[in-house]
């Protein structure tokens, strides 16, 4: 497990991250890994977090996603598959009320409205989509809805 990263928020809505960062999923620009928590740079006024295996997502009080890391499956959600660092925002993604790094090489985000979004490595029909290709942007698992709990 020596690939893994912490991340904490503060009350203030900012981030701080530490550990493993050879993808950049701390964040703050480096590929050096942290001994210590650094502050991420530009994320303010966060209200959830989320740390994958090697990468990073956050979200803002105006429900703006932000990712940062590994991306070579497009995991990170922006249409390419190019690492991430610092974390920059992912376009069109919004109403998400949880999001996580399903073992780093894909991405699952339940949404306000029950809704299953995913992105990344879509082998083994990891996606829910009916096949076994990935995508680099947000997708719609269709057929089902979770109703979020608050």
């Amino acid at each position: 497990m020596g690939n893994m990263h912490g991340m904490a928020l503060t009350n203030a809505g900012t981030v701080y991250a530490w550990g493993f960062n050879q993808m950049g999923q701390i964040g703050d620009g480096t590929n050096t890994n942290r001994l210590v928590s650094v502050q991420v740079p530009g994320l303010s006024h966060m209200k959830m977090i989320s740390a994958g295996d090697y990468n990073s997502f956050a979200q803002d009080a105006s429900g703006n996603i932000y990712a940062w890391g590994y991306n070579g499956n497009g995991q990170l959600g922006f249409g390419h598959n190019s690492n991430t660092n610092p974390p920059a925002v992912i376009n069109g993604l919004t109403d998400v009320t949880a999001i996580t790094g399903g073992g780093g090489n894909m991405t699952i985000a339940l949404k306000v409205d029950g809704t299953v979004w995913t992105w990344g490595d879509g082998s083994n029909g990891m996606l829910g989509d009916g096949g076994n290709g990935g995508r680099s942007t947000p997708g719609i698992v269709a057929g089902f809805s979770l109703i979020p709990q608050h």
